[in-house]
C-alpha cells in the first residue's frame, strides 16, 4: 500500500514538474495584488497554480470522501474563484501576516524548500527535523492532487484546494495564530501530536468565527458554522479512530463529520432581532442627504374613533 501510494505521488509530481508555467502569481502592490504571469516575478504573497485539468479531475475524485464529510462538492474542487482567494487575501492583509504564503491550487516544491530554510521565526531544530518531514511530505504526495486544505507552520505556507470560503480561512487562522506564540516552532508541535492536533484545530476555527462574526455578513457567518462543525466533528473521528481501529480513520471521519452536522445548528449563536430603537440609529442615504432610518419605517395610524 504505502508502495503505491508512493508511485502515485511520484508520477503526479513528475507531471507537474514538468509541466510548463505552473504558476499564475500575484504580484503585491501598495493597493493589492496584480495578476503576474511573468516568472520573474519575486515576493508575490498569494500565488495560484494554472489549471491543469487531467490531475485537477483526478484531485477532486480523489477528494470524495471530503465531500461527503462536509456535504459539499466544493470541497477539494481544485477549482477556486476569486471569491474564495479574495477571502483569504482580505484575512492575510487586515491580520498583518506579510510572510505568509497562500498557494491556491500550486504545486512549488522548490520554493517550499527555499521557504522551510528562510523561516527564522521557527528554530533550525525545528525546521529541519519536523519542518523537513512536512517538507518531504508535501514534496512526495503533492497536495495539487493528493492533499487537503492545511497550513505548514515551518514553511509559513497556507495551500487551498477547496472553494470554501471558510475552509481557507481557517487555514489562514492556524498562521496567525501561530504567530501569535512566543515559540511557534515548539506550539507547531502539537499539530504533529495524536490528540492534542485538536486544540489547535479548534481554536483556528473560533478565530474564524471571532473574525466573520466582526466582519463577515450573516450569509457568511452561518456558512461558516455549516462547514467548520461537521469538520471538526470528523477531525475528532479521524483522531479517535487512529488510535483505537487501525485503518478505519476514514470511517470514523464520517461519523463524526455526521454528529457534526447534527449539531451544527445549535453551535450557531442566537440572533437576536434588531429593536425598532437600534434601526432608528441607522442612518440612509437618500439624495445625498443623510436622513434617519425612522424615516423609512411604517407609522402607526391612529385608530377611527368608534361611532
Amino acid at each position: 500500500m504505502l508502495a503505491r501510494s508512493l508511485l502515485v505521488g511520484f508520477v503526479a509530481s513528475w507531471c507537474l514538474c514538468s509541466h510548463p508555467a505552473t504558476a499564475q502569481r500575484h504580484q503585491c502592490a501598495d493597493d493589492g495584488c496584480d495578476v503576474c504571469l511573468e516568472e520573474g516575478c519575486q515576493g508575490c504573497q498569494v500565488e495560484r497554480g494554472r489549471p491543469y485539468k487531467i490531475l485537477d479531475t483526478a484531485g477532486s475524485v480523489l477528494g470524495v470522501f471530503d465531500k461527503l464529510a462536509l456535504w459539499d462538492r466544493r470541497v477539494r474542487n481544485h477549482n477556486v474563484s476569486p471569491q474564495t482567494e479574495a477571502a483569504v487575501s482580505q484575512y492575510v492583509v487586515e491580520n498583518n501576516l506579510h510572510d505568509t504564503k497562500v498557494r491556491i491550487n500550486q504545486y512549488a516544491p522548490g520554493d517550499e524548500w527555499r521557504r522551510l530554510r528562510d523561516n527564522k521565526d521557527v528554530g533550525a531544530g525545528w525546521r529541519y527535523t519536523l519542518g523537513a518531514v512536512y517538507t518531504l511530505g508535501y514534496t512526495i504526495f503533492p497536495g495539487r492532487l493528493l492533499g487537503r486544505d492545511s497550513y505548514n507552520p515551518y514553511t509559513d505556507t497556507v495551500s487551498i484546494y477547496s472553494d470554501v470560503p471558510p475552509l481557507a480561512l481557517e487555514q489562514a487562522a492556524h498562521a496567525k495564530v501561530v504567530k501569535q506564540h512566543m515559540h511557534p516552532g515548539t506550539y507547531a508541535l502539537s499539530y504533529s501530536l495524536p490528540l492534542v492536533a485538536l486544540a489547535p484545530e479548534k481554536q483556528a476555527k473560533d478565530e474564524v468565527h471571532r473574525y466573520l462574526s466582526q466582519w463577515g455578513s450573516p450569509d457568511e457567518r452561518n456558512e461558516a458554522y455549516d462547514v467548520l462543525t461537521p469538520q471538526f466533528g470528523s477531525e475528532v473521528g479521524g483522531e479517535v479512530g487512529s488510535l483505537f481501529v487501525t485503518g478505519a480513520g476514514t470511517v470514523f471521519e464520517l461519523g463524526g463529520a455526521a454528529v457534526g452536522h447534527a449539531v451544527k445548528g445549535s453551535a450557531k449563536p442566537a440572533q437576536r432581532p434588531r429593536r425598532r430603537s437600534e434601526l432608528a440609529e441607522d442612518a440612509v442615504f437618500v439624495d445625498d442627504e443623510v436622513q434617519q432610518a425612522t424615516a423609512n419605517l411604517p407609522t402607526r395610524r391612529a385608530p377611527k374613533p368608534s361611532r
